[in-house]
């Protein structure tokens, strides 16, 4: 499956959400070229049923491990 099949998919029902981090921030990350290219379509706030990834206290940044518990 690719980026764009991927969001369209998730993107099903208007519950769903999305979110984009800017370009800058991805490609300054130490991802893997692959990850880099996927994650420059955006991806989902959350899974079903009970899976958050917590974009809401990332103030819309990307950022690593090390950043995120040291801010």
């Amino acid at each position: 499956m690719n980026k764009e099949d991927f969001k369209k998919i998730w993107l099903k029902s208007e519950l769903d959400s999305w979110t984009e981090f800017p370009f800058e921030q991805i490609e300054k990350s130490n991802l893997n070229n692959e990850t880099i290219e996927f994650l420059k379509n955006g991806f989902p706030e959350s899974a079903a049923p009970f899976l958050g990834f917590g974009l809401d206290s990332y103030d819309g940044k990307l950022y690593n491990i090390f950043d995120y518990y040291n801010d």
